[in-house]
């Protein structure tokens, strides 16, 4: 029974501040991200190599799209300097 409360305030969470969150730049909800890890996954954890190694491929898995994006948009005496 607590699953499906549970799982019920989810949906209602992401149902109503999805909207809110969509809006956010990439680098706040990067932040909360590595918050998250920061606090809530103790170095003791089993999961903590895991975890780290989620958040390495996800910050990788985002790399040729900013490059590419600060390769067209970014002058290149910014890039130069």
């Amino acid at each position: 029974m607590a699953s499906i409360v549970c799982s019920g305030v989810v949906l209602l969470a992401t149902f109503f501040l999805l909207p809110w969150l969509y809006y956010l730049p990439k680098c706040v909800l990067a932040a909360m991200y590595v918050l998250l890890f920061v606090y809530y996954i103790s170095p003791n954890d089993s999961n903590f190599v895991h975890s780290i190694g989620l958040v390495v491929f996800s910050l990788l898995a985002e790399t040729p799209h900013d490059v590419l994006y600060y390769w067209r948009w970014v002058p290149s005496s910014l890039l130069l300097q």
